[in-house]
């Protein structure tokens, strides 16, 4: 099997991620002229050959285009699609980062900032020191100062997550490890991998970050929150 073209690879990812519908990628298999030379005739006649008006074809498309894809490269696709989404701060952004946050739980800590911080923070938001019962419990008017409270470090941690994995200085592998978790390779400094959102708690920043907690408890604290707005 060849190396697939970016343009039939995108489009591989855009069905399987439902970007596109299944009968605009039949319609698109049909038109393409190049498709058949970089598949085995095996494989190419089951593509051609499937019933893309029955849902269940997606399962079955799946089977097929695993073994033609990379699949590292593939979330590598989908977890940059959902930084530029996120990016935009339109109104997915709450699902987005409570993803980011599912993400991190699943072993991929480089979203510490955007999946434990900022994730959890839609998932669990608390208010006046209590858990609100869920991000649907805000009103729309908490819910938008909230998200605004975010920037700019929404911003930059997600710019600074785009250029290291184009960089591939993090490389997805879509495999999972002995308990489940996603593998991935870290290439980054530990000046690059060092956290926006969290701020460590130290003997010289102990009075100023815990004011009015004695000494002893502060000591307790390893992190604080840093604050969205400089």
């Amino acid at each position: 099997m060849l190396s697939l073209p970016t343009y039939i690879q995108n489009k591989f990812y855009s069905v399987l991620i439902a970007d596109i519908s299944l009968s605009e990628f039949e319609q698109w298999l049909y038109a393409d002229k190049e498709l058949e030379q970089y598949m085995s005739a095996e494989d190419y006649l089951e593509i051609i050959s499937l019933d893309y008006r029955e849902k269940s074809t997606k399962y079955a498309l799946w089977k097929l285009l695993k073994t033609q894809i990379d699949i590292g490269d593939f979330e590598t696709y989908k977890l940059l699609r959902l930084l530029r989404e996120a990016k935009q701060k339109n109104k997915r952004l709450p699902a987005i980062l409570a993803e980011f946050y599912d993400l991190y739980c699943r072993g991929y800590e480089f979203l510490r900032d955007l999946g434990l911080g900022m994730g959890l923070s839609i998932v669990e938001p608390v208010t006046k020191g209590y858990t609100a019962g869920g991000w649907q419990a805000l009103s729309a008017d908490q819910q938008n100062k909230h998200l605004e409270s975010l920037s700019p470090l929404l911003e930059e941690c997600i710019t600074d997550l785009l250029m290291q994995l184009e960089a591939r200085k993090i490389v997805l592998t879509g495999e999972l490890d002995e308990n489940g978790f996603y593998v991935y390779k870290d290439f980054r400094t530990e000046a690059e991998k060092k956290s926006k959102y969290w701020l460590p708690v130290t003997e010289q920043n102990l009075d100023k970050i815990t004011p009015g907690i004695h000494k002893s408890t502060a000591r307790k604290i390893w992190w604080v929150f840093r604050k969205g707005k400089k």
